[in-house]
């Protein structure tokens, strides 16, 4: 046990190191953490350590679960944290099944979720989703069942990825308050000052890139509904509190084909 701990020390050492705000979101104690990123901010590093180290104290033979919208993107994480552990004692690494198995018989398994009726059955101690605002909604009903028995907790990351998905309206409702749940945003200009990406570099991709998928990448804003010719700041200045009189008057905008 104590040399897998020593190991994760080591990943750390061959990454980045967690930088203050990182840490503090995905470490929150609170069981569903979601957490609205910039690309390259980080938070596939964050997670990989937290459920290294939360793993371990998880029962014997617990299983966990590394979850990513395609087979390909879950093998990144695979690949990432099999070379910072590799060579431990204890530690088994199964290319063919994507898993990586720790003392006590616990593992970390990591899978597509792209064939969401796949994921129901096991029993999970904790649980990532990464890249979350492009995983199917199924996707996360089924990995949240497998949470029941354990009472796991479980971390949901990813970029914004417009307003229309069940990650982006989850992730307003834990920023709202919902019991249980915490929201964190990780920006580029987080990462900026922790000195994981270079301003430069970041200054880059904004001259190259359209500016809502810029804002979404990078700054995790998601961009405004493309119906809507003012923008939502515009509409938002326009919104005032609620009369408590009848009203006289009624506006009725008929959407074309989704509101």
């Amino acid at each position: 046990m104590a040399t897998a701990h020593r190991k994760t020390e080591l990943l750390l050492r061959l990454e980045p190191p967690l930088y203050e705000k990182q840490r503090k979101a995905i470490f929150d104690p609170a069981r569903y953490v979601w957490i609205e990123a910039s690309t390259k901010s980080g938070k596939t590093l964050g997670c990989l350590q937290w459920m290294v180290d939360g793993l371990q104290r998880d029962p014997l033979n617990a299983n966990a679960w590394w979850t990513a919208p395609i087979y390909p993107q879950a093998k990144i994480a695979f690949t990432r944290l099999k070379h910072g552990l590799g060579g431990c004692n204890g530690i088994a690494v199964n290319e063919s099944e994507l898993r990586i198995q720790f003392p006590g018989n616990r593992s970390i398994w990591f899978k597509g979720s792209d064939k969401p009726d796949s994921l129901y059955g096991e029993d999970v101690s904790r649980a990532v989703v990464d890249e979350a605002s492009r995983c199917r909604e199924e996707a996360w009903h089924a990995i949240r069942s497998t949470l029941t028995a354990t009472e796991g907790p479980i971390r949901l990351i990813g970029n914004v990825n417009g307003r229309k998905n069940w990650f982006y309206r989850s992730c307003r409702a834990a920023q709202q308050g919902k019991p249980g749940h915490a929201y964190y945003k990780l920006t580029a200009q987080d990462a900026i000052e922790a000195g994981v990406l270079a301003q430069d570099e970041v200054a880059d991709a904004e001259a190259s890139l359209p500016a809502a998928v810029f804002r979404e990448l990078y700054y995790a804003e998601p961009s405004d509904d493309c119906g809507n010719p003012f923008g939502l700041d515009a509409i938002e200045r326009c919104i005032a509190p609620m009369y408590g009189n009848n009203p006289a008057v009624w506006g009725i905008d008929l959407a074309k084909s989704v509101d």
